[in-house]
């Protein structure tokens, strides 16, 4: 199961914390590495070097946490594109129709099975075993004089109602609609986990050069050649300077804590804007509150 983040922002005026709508776009989405730095026993597969867990502050300001709405979600679905399986007169045909099920045999399945078979000609889709009787089948399309075509899923649905009650079939909460959050009452729900909170100062300690270099000298014969071999240098490798036998270079150890620390820093730096944009003088007075699923 994949963990998500949910998170607000609050500042603190004339000593009392009051929400505010903006929040960087780093604290609503999934990365795992960023998890680990706001709070070290969230998904730290590498033992980063993150925060400690505080729980929810006290004096929090509110009882929400920002999520995708509902029908934010549906509605980004509703104008995605797919594929669908169209008859003549313009109707979804079910992927599972039985009429265009044509049963081949082993050798066929094996191959079509390792190629994109719904690019043939947009006739078959991908085959599927029978696991009970050890058959096996394509879902013919043309067997029914149908075809495969893309289409958003509103140019198929009328409504956004019509695609939540035909295709995604959500409960639908009405309350869940306008505001997009979370309520944070952990015990009545058990939905959220983990929540801490961070000040401004805090975050700044955190902030470092997302280059993690190691430098040290080469011999240029032997360089040379992996550059030859390798068709060129690896981008983590820079070259420094040169002598007469070597090369010193510097190598980025971990390119993928580069990219962690260049996500956090950028989630600090809007925090920094918003903290200018709402007049804020203290660091100490605009914190991230933020908790987590499963």
């Amino acid at each position: 199961m994949g963990c998500d983040i949910h998170a607000i922002i609050e500042i603190r005026k004339n000593g009392i914390w009051q929400y505010i709508e903006d929040l960087p776009d780093i604290f609503l989405d999934r990365n795992y590495s960023l998890f680990s730095i706001l709070n070290k026993n969230v998904r730290n597969y590498c033992m980063r070097d993150g925060f400690s867990e505080k729980g929810l502050p006290p004096d929090i300001s509110g009882k929400r946490f920002r999520f995708v709405s509902q029908k934010d979600s549906l509605t980004k679905a509703y104008n995605r594109k797919d594929v669908f399986c169209i008859d003549d007169d313009g109707n979804i045909v079910s992927m599972f129709d039985e009429r265009m099920r044509t049963e081949i045999d082993v050798v066929l399945y094996e191959t079509l099975k390792n190629i994109a078979a719904e690019k043939q000609g947009e006739r078959y889709r991908l085959p599927v075993k029978d696991e009970k009787t050890q058959r096996y089948f394509v879902q013919d399309a043309q067997k029914i004089g149908a075809k495969f075509v893309e289409k958003k899923y509103s140019d198929i649905y009328e409504t956004l109602d019509e695609f939540n009650c035909q295709y995604y079939r959500y409960q639908w909460y009405e309350e869940e609609q306008d505001f997009g959050y979370y309520e944070v009452d952990f015990t009545a729900t058990g939905f959220l986990h983990s929540a801490s909170y961070l000040t401004l100062t805090e975050l700044l300690t955190k902030v470092t050069s997302p280059i993690h270099e190691k430098t040290f000298s080469i011999n240029k014969e032997f360089l040379n050649e992996i550059e030859r071999q390798m068709g060129g240098l690896p981008e983590t490798l820079t070259l420094i300077k040169e002598t007469e036998t070597d090369y010193e270079v510097a190598f980025v150890e971990d390119p993928c804590d580069t990219y962690v620390q260049i996500a956090y820093n950028s989630g600090v730096e809007e925090i920094l804007k918003i903290k200018e944009k709402y007049g804020i003088n203290n660091d100490e007075d605009i914190r991230v509150v933020f908790a987590f699923d499963s």
